[in-house]
């Protein structure tokens, strides 16, 4: 009984308080709402997780410390005891915890309450005139402070906004980005739907290097055909217009080994390498793999819209030149 009172004793549960608000103050990073990115959240997570470990392994310490003290103690008493000796009373060294509480206090002593008791009372409660903590005066002292500083910066100086003026303007912001989402979604939301054959330099050179980097293999070099179906004649094994293409390119064919490219291309990239061999019908190169599939006929409008045979053959060309470039690197 005497361990568990002394164990108690010298504010150790004040100080134990103390050190689980400090364990709150780390934690608190992690909680709280922030505009900054995910891995500086993650980051300060971490920093405060491992700090309230270290934390709380440091306050185990010091109890076992403490425990062992009592425990020592105890004994050394009750051996004492038992040889019919009087234990030596030391003077109890106040902590340097129990002086900051005394300061922060400010309290009167239960022998001088008798100059400080009220000559009223009511039905036998006598009040004591005692005086307001420092801690408590203080703190008020910081809340004046504290206003004379918020008003100077909100409202005279103007250098912080206000809550109304700060929520105007994060949705300002907010809004200014999914505007740009939204632009950049519009720009990029192709589909086997809404594909269009692109009739552009642009859309040909980029088609024209996608289909070297990834289709040449299976293709040839001017779609003549290898591994893969002739990509110049007017047969179709899976439909030959821009709306099917796609979706082959799109899906893939496992069935015939092809992948699927939706994963590694974005719908622009498999709407202009789909244009490219769109255009590739008609050019007639050497060594052009054997038709396979239905015979298909495309639009006149389309025909019109498509690029003419000598502009594809230069885009033709200039592909097998960037296919022989990356050869030679290699």
């Amino acid at each position: 009984m005497n361990l568990i009172k002394n164990l108690f004793s010298n504010h150790l549960v004040a100080k134990f308080c103390t050190a689980f608000l400090a364990l709150f103050i780390l934690q608190s990073p992690a909680n709280a709402q922030s505009q900054m990115g995910q891995d500086e959240i993650v980051l300060i997570s971490i920093i405060g997780i491992l700090g309230a470990i270290v934390l709380m392994l440091l306050l185990v310490a010091f109890y076992i410390v403490k425990v062992m003290n009592l425990i020592v103690r105890d004994n050394e008493a009750t051996e004492l005891a038992a040889a019919g000796l009087e234990p030596t009373v030391e003077e109890e060294k106040v902590g340097w915890w129990a002086r900051m509480i005394e300061k922060f206090n400010f309290a009167n002593t239960i022998e001088e309450e008798e100059e400080i008791l009220l000559d009223h009372n009511y039905d036998g409660i006598k009040e004591l005139n005692n005086h307001l903590p420092p801690w408590w005066t203080n703190l008020f002292y910081l809340t004046i402070a504290f206003s004379v500083v918020y008003v100077l910066v909100y409202h005279v100086f103007n250098v912080m906004p206000l809550q109304e003026e700060e929520y105007n303007l994060a949705m300002a912001d907010a809004a200014e980005q999914m505007d740009l989402r939204l632009a950049s979604a519009e720009e990029d939301f192709v589909d086997e739907t809404t594909v269009e054959f692109i009739n552009t330099s642009e859309a040909m050179t980029e088609g024209a290097t996608l289909y070297t980097r990834n289709c040449v293999v299976c293709h040839g070099v001017s779609g003549e055909g290898s591994i893969g179906p002739n990509l110049t004649d007017q047969y179709y094994i899976h439909g030959g217009d821009i709306r099917d293409i796609f979706t082959v390119i799109k899906y893939g064919v496992q069935e015939k080994g092809m992948i699927p490219w939706q994963t590694s291309l974005t719908p622009s990239q498999m709407q202009n390498v789909a244009s490219y061999i769109y255009t590739l019908e008609g050019t007639n190169p050497a060594n052009a793999k054997d038709p396979e599939g239905q015979m298909y006929t495309r639009d006149e409008s389309t025909q019109e819209d498509a690029v003419d045979k000598e502009t594809t053959e230069e885009v033709v060309i200039e592909n097998d030149q960037v296919l022989e470039e990356e050869l030679d690197n290699k």
